[in-house]
């Protein structure tokens, strides 16, 4: 990455990565799950814009855009269904 994107898009995206991260472990030690998880899967779609942005950028290959591309849409179908599963259980109650 050149040094204008490393500082800038590529801190910002690793700054996002980091409160998904923090967010999730708040998700699962909350008692109203919901909110927590809606926020992170809105962080999901900011960081996916950022690696969307970098590789249009010509600043990550294809190979790292496509791998990276797989690793959040495998965390975003994993907040969905974690998401789906507590708004279940909340209508049960």
């Amino acid at each position: 990455m050149q040094r204008d994107y490393r500082y800038t898009l590529g801190e910002t995206t690793k700054k996002e990565l980091v409160e998904i991260l923090v967010l999730i472990y708040r998700a699962s030690e909350a008692q109203q799950k919901g909110s927590v998880i809606m926020e992170a899967r809105e962080k999901m779609v900011v960081v996916k814009l950022h690696l969307r942005l970098l590789h249009d950028l010509k600043q990550i290959s294809l190979k790292v855009y496509a791998d990276a591309s797989m690793m959040t849409d495998s965390i975003s179908k994993q907040l969905a269904a974690w998401q789906k599963s507590c708004d279940g259980r909340s209508s049960i109650i």
